[in-house]
């Protein structure tokens, strides 16, 4: 995990044992709506990482969290991966 995750998790002090590091598939949380995708407004929010059940991604995620945060966050990574890291 890159030092920026790692400082994350340290600053809100998340205990990685206490919590379901899994991170569920669409086909995991509502496997109906996976075979009938049912697509309305889309929408920005900022949510808590508390709430976060899972995302959509086209590929198959193997990671777990916090591994899948190097996906998303590097300070010293391009301008995807480097948004938001403050």
């Amino acid at each position: 995990m890159n030092k920026c995750n790692e400082e994350f998790i340290k600053k809100h002090n998340i205990d990685l044992s206490s919590i379901d590091t899994k991170i569920y598939t669409f086909m995991d949380i509502n496997p109906i709506l996976h075979k009938y995708e049912v697509q309305g407004q889309r929408y920005n929010t900022n949510i808590l990482v508390n709430d976060l059940v899972g995302f959509y991604e086209q590929r198959d995620i193997s990671l777990q969290f916090p591994e899948v945060l190097d996906d998303l966050f590097d300070e010293l990574g391009d301008g995807y991966h480097s948004r938001s890291v403050g």
